[in-house]
C-alpha cells in the first residue's frame, strides 16, 4: 500500500483530515490507518488469579480448554482458536462486571454440562432469572447466564 503517514496515501495529500480519509477509503477500500493492523493480528483475552494451580484446574478441567503454553508470568489457553492468557497476582480483586464470555448456540445444555461440573451460576436479585440462572434481555432473544471464576472473575455464556 502506497502510504506517505498513516491515512494519506500518494493522490490524497491536499485537503481536509476528513477529505483525505474519504480519498483513502475510496481508494483503498478501508481506512489505511487501520488497514496494516487490522488485517492480521488475533484477539489475545488476558484474566488475572491469584492461585495459577486453581485456575488451571478450572480452565482445563472444568471448562474443558488445553494449555498451550506456560511461563513464570502466565498460561495461556487456547478459546477455540482465541487466546486466553492468565496472569498470577498475588492480591489480585477481580473486577464485578464480565470480563470474559463465551456465545452458546444452546444455553440450556451449556448451563447444564457446566452445572453437572460443579459451576454455580450467578442470581441477581431482580433480573427474573429462570431455574437455570439464566437472564432473557427484555425485548430480545438475547439470553446470558453468568457465573465466577476461583478466583471471583465474572464469565458468561450469552446465546444471541
Amino acid at each position: 500500500m502506497e502510504l506517505v503517514t498513516c491515512g494519506v496515501p500518494t493522490g490524497c495529500e491536499q485537503g481536509s483530515w476528513v477529505e483525505l480519509r474519504a480519498c483513502a477509503i475510496q481508494r483503498f477500500g478501508q481506512n489505511p490507518c487501520m488497514a496494516s493492523f487490522a488485517a492480521a493480528p488475533k484477539v489475545i483475552a488476558f484474566i488475572v488469579t491469584r492461585d495459577r494451580a486453581r485456575a488451571k484446574a478450572f480452565y482445563g478441567d472444568v471448562l474443558g480448554f488445553v494449555c498451550t503454553g506456560e511461563d513464570p508470568f502466565a498460561m495461556v489457553f487456547d478459546l477455540n482458536g482465541t487466546s486466553l492468557r492468565i496472569s498470577t497476582l498475588e492480591h489480585h480483586q477481580p473486577p464485578t462486571h464480565t470480563v470474559l464470555g463465551w456465545e452458546v448456540p444452546d444455553m440450556e445444555s451449556s448451563v447444564r454440562a457446566l452445572r453437572a461440573k460443579g459451576v454455580v451460576f450467578n442470581v441477581y436479585e431482580g433480573f427474573g432469572q429462570d431455574e437455570l440462572g439464566i437472564w432473557t434481555a427484555p425485548g430480545s432473544a438475547t439470553r446470558v447466564a453468568w457465573f465466577l471464576d476461583p478466583d471471583g472473575n465474572n464469565l458468561s455464556l450469552t446465546q444471541f
